[in-house]
């Protein structure tokens, strides 16, 4: 066996040896932890959610969901009107009479989002 694969091994195996100590008296600490402490509950059931918990998890979606939705709604109208105008832009009006035509589409598209 060559030297460099048993130091390998050997190093392999001390890190296995000091984790596994190391598990184990983690593990009896909370044991005596537990040991020590005989308190009990003084009521033997458990409620599974507190009255208006269900109410209190929608309200906590809706918290989260709010600002995502205002901002959204917010730029709705402002993207809208940014692709309108690129498209009016890009094909020029001819006339002031396709200028207003356009200007009152960006203002109809801008106030429907």
């Amino acid at each position: 066996m060559d030297l460099t694969n048993a130091r390998a091994l050997w190093t392999l195996f001390s890190f296995a040896v000091y984790f596994l100590l190391f598990g184990g008296a983690v593990f009896g600490m909370a044991l005596w932890r537990v040991k020590r402490h005989r308190n009990r509950p003084p009521v033997e059931f458990r409620f599974l959610r507190g009255p208006g918990e269900t109410l209190r998890r929608r309200m906590a979606q809706f918290d989260e969901d709010f600002f995502l939705r205002f901002v959204l709604a917010a730029l709705a109208p402002v993207l809208a009107a940014i692709v309108v105008s690129y498209g009016v832009l890009k094909y020029r009006p001819q006339s002031v009479t396709h200028l207003w035509i356009g200007s009152g589409l960006v203002v109809l598209v801008s106030s429907a989002a």
